[in-house]
């Protein structure tokens, strides 16, 4: 858990954030939340929650992206993280629930390796019956 105010600085962190990101919590209190952030996604990442102070609801954060933090030792991982304002008698703070995707990542791109290493043509539906995957058989058929 990563707490912020309005201006993106870092009030409150759990020890889960300090592992995870390899600081310790003096190392990140009173800091700006981009320190977290992989320096290719700062800039749109200070506009982005700058517009998320305006439209304040509970959600994951880049919904259909692909996120990263960055570790102390300079090192990307990709993570989920859910938003969710707390308003306070001093002003906005935004919890942000911050999950380490690696392992699931990793799983998934095996799959899809075994999937396109499959002989036959392989399609994958979602339960609606919507398209999700295709192999490159299946694209050859």
């Amino acid at each position: 858990m990563v707490i912020v105010d309005d201006t993106g600085i870092i009030r409150l962190v759990n020890a889960q954030t300090e592992a995870l990101f390899g600081y310790r919590r003096e190392e990140l209190l009173g800091h700006p939340v981009e320190l977290l952030v992989p320096g290719r996604f700062r800039t749109h990442h200070t506009t982005h929650r700058d517009g998320y102070a305006h439209n304040q609801q509970v959600r994951p954060m880049g919904a259909g992206l692909d996120l990263y933090g960055l570790r102390k030792d300079g090192t990307e991982f990709p993570v989920e993280i859910s938003l969710s304002p707390l308003e306070t008698a001093d002003g906005l703070l935004v919890s942000a629930a911050v999950r380490d995707v690696s392992e699931r990542k990793a799983a998934e791109e095996r799959f899809r390796g075994l999937l396109e290493a499959a002989p036959d043509a392989m399609v994958i539906v979602d339960d609606t019956g919507i398209i999700r995957l295709v192999n490159a058989q299946t694209e050859a058929l």
